[in-house]
């Protein structure tokens, strides 16, 4: 298969596999919905994440940033040079709900925090880590243009629940009552298109419209 490189062909498909899922949803395909629905909300969840910088979409393997990595194991209270693994779902989820929670002077302890842990990583050496200089308050300041009690209330409750009734309903498919499957698999597909619209509306939109662009202003590749 070959992966999309544009923004152009990364739109068309958003919206062909849109179209795909609210079809599954009218004819009865609530499986295949659900599939669909939990690759659009990873999507969206990544989607937030590469325009604070922390992530970069278009590589082929998804991790975090170099230079942001010293700052998101502060942010969520993770030992220097431990592996997170943002490929997981939950984890891309812990990592927005942490963000969301940030004060100011909770991003400038961490800007701190991660000076003094990189220059003490940099003694010595020739080739030296960047620091990004002010890169935790500048995300602290772009949560605010979020509605940030309700997206806590989506994420650690709305969405936490529908990924682990989906994955229930995965993992045990062939062990239950078909007429309880066809209704539980009914009611979470059309939460699942219920929630991708949020993410998008109330997650992704405010991040990316015009303002302060951290992927540029810090420079991250």
């Amino acid at each position: 298969m070959k992966k999309v490189t544009t923004g152009k062909e990364k739109q068309a498909t958003y919206k062909a596999e849109y179209s795909r899922y609210k079809k599954a949803n009218d004819q009865g395909f609530y499986l295949e919905g659900l599939v669909i629905g939990y690759a659009i909300i990873e999507d969206r969840l990544v989607a937030f994440l590469h325009y604070c910088g922390i992530v970069s979409r278009d590589k082929d393997n998804l991790e975090i940033n170099k230079p942001v990595y010293p700052f998101i194991r502060v942010l969520l209270n993770k030992p220097e040079n431990s592996t997170i693994k943002v490929k997981d779902i939950r984890v891309k989820m812990d990592i927005i709900q942490s963000l969301l929670k940030l004060d100011i002077e909770s991003a400038q302890r961490i800007d701190e925090e991660t000076k003094a842990i990189i220059d003490k990583q940099n003694e010595g050496k020739k080739r030296k880590t960047r620091f990004i200089n002010g890169y935790m308050p500048a995300l602290q300041k772009k949560m605010d243009n979020l509605n940030r009690d309700d997206l806590l209330v989506i994420l650690s409750k709305d969405l936490e629940s529908w990924r682990l009734e989906r994955n229930t309903i995965i993992h045990a498919l062939l062990n239950q009552k078909i007429d309880g499957i066809f209704k539980a698999t009914k009611e979470l597909s059309k939460q699942g298109y219920d929630l991708t619209r949020k993410l998008d509306d109330k997650l992704v939109d405010p991040v990316k419209k015009k303002g302060t662009n951290i992927r540029k202003k810090f420079n991250i590749q």
